[in-house]
C-alpha cells in the first residue's frame, strides 16, 4: 500500500490494513470512540501545520476519476468522514431501538 494522506502531510507513514478495518468484529464502542477522538484531534493539527502551497499541490494519486489538489482531497475526506459518522449513528440507533444493546 502507498502512503496515506496523513503521511504526505505530517511526514509520518502509516500502513493501513483496509481489509481488516472492514472485516474485524473485534472492538467495543469505547474503542471506536477512542479511535474517532484521536482522529478528530490529529486532523486539525496536520492541516494547521500545512502551508497553502502544500495544500495546492496535486494529490499524488488520481482518485474519483480526476486529478485534484491535496486541499480538494481533504474536503472530500471531510465529507466522507461525516458520511461514515452518520452511518455509525444510524446503526447505533438501530441497535439501541431494537434493545439488543445497552
Amino acid at each position: 500500500m502507498g502512503r496515506q494522506l496523513g503521511g504526505l502531510l505530517n511526514k509520518r507513514s502509516r500502513q493501513r490494513n483496509r481489509d481488516l478495518e472492514f472485516s474485524s468484529k473485534e472492538g467495543s464502542r469505547a474503542d471506536l470512540s477512542a479511535r474517532l477522538a484521536k482522529l478528530s484531534e490529529s486532523i486539525p493539527a496536520v492541516i494547521n501545520a500545512s502551508t497553502p502551497d502544500e495544500l495546492e499541490k496535486g494529490y499524488p494519486q488520481v482518485l474519483l476519476d480526476r486529478p485534484m489538489s491535496i486541499g480538494e482531497f481533504l474536503i472530500h475526506l471531510y465529507g466522507h468522514l461525516n458520511w461514515q459518522l452518520g452511518q455509525v449513528d444510524y446503526l447505533w440507533r438501530l441497535v439501541i431501538k431494537d434493545g439488543t444493546s445497552g
